[in-house]
Parts: C-alpha cells; structure tokens; sequence
C-alpha cells in the first residue's frame, strides 16, 4: 500500500483536466492553513492562547460606558469566541484571501461576509468554520476546520 500527499494527488487531477488548475491552488492554501491551525492548536497552552477572547465593553458601539470590564466576544452564532478561534479565522481567511481566486469570503467568526474586491471576477466563494469544537481544546479533545468552496 503505498501513501499518496494532497498535493500528489491533486497535481495528478490537473494533469488529466487543466480546468483543476484554480481548485489545485486552493486546496493548497487550505491545506497549508490548516498545519499553521495544527500547530496554533497544539502549542496553545504553552503560548497562553487557551481561554476566551475578550472585548472591553461598550467599544463596538463606541460607548465608553462600562469601560474597563472585560467581555467575551461572540461570533455570528452567538457563542462566545476563543483567543484559538480569531487566530485561527485571521490565518484561514488570510490564506485563502491571498490565492486571488475568491471573490467573497464567509467565516462563522465574522458577521459579515468579506467582498475581496480585488477578485469579484472570479468563479469561487469559500465558506468556513476556522476551528470547529474550540470549546474543547482545554480537554485536549479533537478539534477540525470545516470548509466549502462554492
């Protein structure tokens, strides 16, 4: 049985249909995201990135009221984020971000989706959960990155 890399694999899909081309770039950038997650994730605790994200209250509304009391920062679904969940949306959208092969972008950390002005031409919009199961990271229990390019 011999073993076969994501890049091998897709390297032989585009040779046999050049149309692969823009997906083979892609993947490859997700792919690369997700080992710089891995190893986020796998030095949390030593980096001191466990635990939640917080946000001095009042400052996304411009209020100042309240200021000085620390308050978790919720996603789209309304739960409240981890320091592993914004670090892990900044590398993911990064790198998809940079391929120029996306006009939109959807994280389930962010409320609205990001328009990549730069690439509204072309064929490919991403949706994604960066971190999916953050919550169990402090039970070293499996975490994964869950995506769609559309």
């Amino acid at each position: 049985l011999s073993t076969i890399t994501l890049q091998r694999y897709l390297s032989s899909l585009v040779s046999s249909d050049e149309s692969l081309r823009e997906m083979e770039g892609l993947m490859l950038s997700i792919a690369m995201a997700c080992k710089t997650i891995s190893t986020l994730v796998n030095r949390a605790g030593i980096n001191q990135l466990t635990g939640l994200e917080t946000d001095v209250m009042g400052t996304r509304s411009g209020s100042q009221s309240g200021k000085g009391k620390n308050k978790a920062k919720k996603n789209i679904q309304g739960e409240d984020q981890k320091k592993l969940d914004v670090l892990s949306n900044g590398v993911l959208k990064n790198a998809l971000k940079f391929t120029g092969k996306l006009g939109l972008l959807a994280s389930e950390e962010e409320d609205e989706a990001l328009l990549i002005e730069s690439a509204l031409d072309s064929r490919y919009v991403a949706v994604f959960d960066p971190l999916d199961g953050s919550s169990n990271i402090d039970a070293s229990i499996c975490t994964g990155t869950i995506f769609g390019v559309l």
